[in-house]
């Protein structure tokens, strides 16, 4: 069985930003506004995602998706 795969969108700028938010966004490739990355769904990717709940948004996408996402605008 595969891995469920999340979608994170980044929705605020850097203004006023702590640093350890920001640095979280570092981690998951996430540096400017509207930028869009594709994680796996482990504990550790949640723990993350919880500390950046006010700046972002976040949800499972299915392969159908991913595969779309991939061929329009993804960079490997």
């Amino acid at each position: 069985m595969q891995k469920q795969k999340i979608a994170v969108i980044r929705i605020r700028g850097t203004i006023r930003t702590r640093q350890v938010i920001e640095n979280t966004f570092k981690l998951l490739r996430l540096y400017k506004k509207n930028y869009c990355v594709i994680i796996e769904n482990t504990p550790h990717y949640i723990g993350m995602l919880k500390k950046i709940k006010n700046y972002s948004t976040w949800g499972e996408i299915d392969q159908d998706t991913f595969k779309t996402l991939i061929e329009k605008r993804g960079r490997l």
